[in-house]
């Protein structure tokens, strides 16, 4: 192992409290030929549908041709940082998970 394979620098998150959160609840992910992924986040809203009978809000339904969703963010990531993306998300969600076991009277 040479020198500089030893060295280590270590990596300080600048900002990020500072960074604005946003809410998503659609994404999508698609791959490219240069070995490149792109992962879109948006926000989708459903429709405002109003009215006081099934009938009236069956009607509004099938008026609706299409969700908008507004993106949020796009990422491009190698195929390497997108299993660390994977692996990170898979990580965070499993301590979640455990913490909520820990909680008294948690539903699940």
């Amino acid at each position: 192992m040479s020198e500089l394979e030893r060295f280590e620098v270590p990596v300080v998150w600048v900002g990020a409290e500072e960074t604005p959160i946003h809410f998503v609840n659609a994404f999508t992910s698609q791959f490219d030929n240069m070995h490149g992924f792109i992962v879109t986040l948006g926000q989708l809203t459903p429709p405002l549908l109003m009215g006081s009978t099934p009938e009236e809000l069956r009607e509004q339904v099938e008026n609706v041709n299409y969700v908008h969703v507004k993106p949020v963010a796009r990422l491009g990531l190698t195929r390497d940082r997108l299993a660390e993306f994977v692996a990170t998300l898979s990580a965070n969600l499993d301590q979640y998970d455990r913490a909520q076991e820990s909680i008294p009277g948690d539903p699940r």
